[in-house]
């Protein structure tokens, strides 16, 4: 899979989910859509090929990349699958 793949899926979906958010809270909601390719996963874990998607500004998805990162790292967030193995 190359970047370009990736990033033309993010196109197609990006309208989709802003409309599917907006339908079921009301309002238009912010996102943030990060796809990669878990084939081209590098030996040091870092992923060959990354693209995202977002109805926000860039500075704010910085601001919450930040908040997220910190939050990741105290233990403060859950994934709401439960706890995942990490391979």
């Amino acid at each position: 899979m190359k970047r370009g793949d990736l990033e033309e899926a993010a196109r197609g979906i990006a309208p989709i989910l802003d409309m599917t958010l907006k339908q079921e809270l009301g309002e238009r909601t912010g996102f943030v859509l990060f796809l990669f390719d878990f084939a081209e996963r590098q030996p040091d874990g870092k992923h060959g090929h990354t693209a995202y998607i977002s109805n926000a500004q860039r500075e704010d998805i910085i601001a919450l990349l930040d908040e997220i990162k910190t939050k990741l790292e105290a233990g403060l967030t859950s994934d709401p699958r439960g706890p995942q193995a990490v391979s």
